[in-house]
């Protein structure tokens, strides 16, 4: 059931390891991007939200005292097609 909700939700969602490779993507995301599903779970977070974000996601994880449990922000999101857009994400650790 859990699953269920998580597919079917309007927000993208991932689960990614320690080393940065997603392990979890719902439909949403390829929505989002413009990547294949399959093709998403061959990326690291880093590959798909670009390299404007490498610092922020390194710091959350190098210093999660300054970050806390979540952190939201805003980037600017490359998609498949080149196009920029600008989302919020969250990451909880």
């Amino acid at each position: 059931m859990l699953q269920s909700i998580i597919e079917l939700s309007n927000d993208g969602i991932l689960v990614f390891n320690g080393h940065f490779g997603i392990e979890y993507a719902n439909r949403t995301i390829s929505q989002i991007t413009g990547y294949e599903h399959t093709r998403i779970l061959e990326m690291t977070i880093t590959d798909l939200l670009g390299n404007e974000s490498r610092a922020l996601l390194e710091g959350i994880f190098s210093h999660p005292e300054k970050y806390g449990e979540k952190t939201c922000t805003e980037i600017r999101l490359p998609t498949a097609s080149g196009e920029i857009r600008n989302v919020e994400i969250c990451i909880a650790h």
